[in-house]
């Protein structure tokens, strides 16, 4: 709900920038819009369970925005699993839409065969026999802000060392952890947050995609770890903030 006030203050400032695309605020938040009257029309309602199994694009920030002010619960699946791996999850979580990006395919494959509860199956990029395009789903949806914004939850994986991986759920959680913790310094329309890491993780999705976005800041996705061109892309956009493990902190004096 965040993305829809920096939609009316800042409409035109980059709300993400990626290798697949990039959007405004305006345009995340219309896109958003969208996302949550599509799926109400096939039969969503707050409560229900979105899987997402997508790289570092600006679909996968359309996807969680829109769960977050739907109220739904977002479960971002690892696409390192293996095909049953990430068939087990989407169906252990209950989702009834599972968006999946084109590249996945034999892992989409899997899901449909195994997650009946499944009603609602979309391709994102890359066509997936039987599953609905991304695109057609949004275009004839409405952009406008909807009239009864709820606050959407996400329940992540465990890695599943011991087992089969295991959901965690909190039954409320704010959009965004306090100010105070992860956000200070944060200006809206001047900050820009390189994202270096996978999103389905749990510090990057909240620390490089969901604070970020929410406070204004753009965010600069990388697809994929490579120490030389996040350095590229820290001069080239002006990065302010990012989120990295100590590996990759220790791999960028190499790279300078």
């Amino acid at each position: 709900m965040a993305v829809a006030l920096w939609a009316k203050l800042m409409p035109e400032t980059p709300a993400i920038i990626a290798p697949a695309g990039e959007r405004t605020f305006a345009q995340l938040n219309a896109r958003s819009n969208q996302i949550v009257r599509a799926l109400r029309g096939r039969g969503l309602v707050a409560g229900d369970s979105i899987a997402l199994m997508c790289s570092n694009r600006p679909e996968f920030a359309e996807v969680l925005w829109a769960t977050r002010r739907a109220g739904w619960r977002i479960t971002p699946v690892n696409w390192h699993l293996a095909g049953e791996e990430a068939a087990y999850v989407v169906d252990d979580c209950d989702a009834k839409a599972f968006f999946v990006e084109g590249r996945f395919q034999a892992a989409a494959k899997l899901v449909a065969a195994a997650a009946s509860q499944v009603t609602v199956p979309v391709a994102i990029g890359e066509a997936i026999p039987g599953y609905a395009q991304y695109e057609k789903l949004l275009v004839a949806q409405d952009e406008s802000d909807i009239d009864d914004p709820q606050l959407g939850t996400a329940m992540l994986y465990t890695s599943g060392t011991t087992g089969r991986p295991k959901g965690v759920f909190r039954p409320t959680q704010s959009s965004a952890p306090p100010l105070s913790t992860v956000a200070a310094n944060y200006e809206p329309g001047r900050s820009v947050h390189l994202c270096a890491g996978p999103l389905y993780h749990a510090a990057p999705l909240s620390f490089s995609l969901a604070v970020p976005n929410a406070y204004g800041a753009t965010v600069v996705m990388m697809d994929g770890w490579d120490a030389a061109a996040a350095l590229e892309l820290i001069q080239k956009y002006r990065v302010t903030h990012t989120h990295m493990v100590p590996t990759m902190f220790h791999r960028l004096p190499m790279s300078a």
